[in-house]
Formats: structure tokens, C-alpha cells, sequence
């Protein structure tokens, strides 16, 4: 005699029970990133949460730099703020950029 298998399946899901759900790909977290710094003008591995140039201690992450800030209006689209052309050129480590956690590096023009 036979032994027949029955599948149970998960309410709601479409795997049987007892099955590992499939492996989700998470996205990989940068700890650190290239930048070239505007003052010293070296392209340095720079860490995410400091964002400053080891060689020179320049804070790297400027508005100016950032992909969601138009330089147009002087406009922050991540934050929907303005912010000046001093600030957006030139930031100190009291300013919002320094600190940003919507910074993305917009794609150097080819």
C-alpha cells in the first residue's frame, strides 16, 4: 500500500506549511562612500555618519552635492526647506546638511 502526502498550505500565503518563507535580498547598508573633497580636491573613502575629509577635516556632505537639492530655487527637496547658496556651498558642522540622513550623492554630469 501507498502512503499518499497532503500539503497543507499556510492560510494567506502561497507556501505549504512548514516551508521557509523565501529569502528576502535586504539592501546593502554603505558604511562608507567616495567623495571628492571641494577643498583639497582629493577623492577620499569617506565614512557615512561624519562625512568629513580625513585629510583636511572639510565637511563633505554640502547640499550643492546632494541629488534631492535644486540648485534653481536653492530648494531642499528632502527636507522641503530653502537653503542659502552660503550654506549650500559652504556648511559648517552646526548646519542641517552636515547632518542630513536623506543625503544621496547626485551622479557627476558626463
Amino acid at each position: 500500500m501507498g502512503t499518499s502526502r497532503v500539503t497543507i498550505m499556510c492560510p494567506g500565503l502561497s507556501r505549504p506549511i512548514g516551508t521557509s518563507p523565501p529569502r528576502i535580498p535586504w539592501r546593502k547598508v554603505v558604511s562608507k562612500v567616495k567623495m571628492t573633497c571641494p577643498k583639497c580636491k582629493q577623492v577620499q573613502e569617506v565614512d557615512v555618519k561624519t562625512a568629513t575629509c580625513p585629510a583636511c577635516r572639510t565637511v563633505l556632505r554640502r547640499c550643492i552635492d546632494c541629488s534631492q537639492y535644486d540648485v534653481r530655487v536653492s530648494f531642499c527637496k528632502a527636507v522641503n526647506r530653502p537653503v542659502t547658496a552660503g550654506e549650500s556651498h559652504y556648511p559648517t558642522y552646526a548646519s542641517a546638511s552636515t547632518y542630513c540622513r536623506e543625503f544621496m550623492p547626485a551622479s557627476p554630469p558626463t
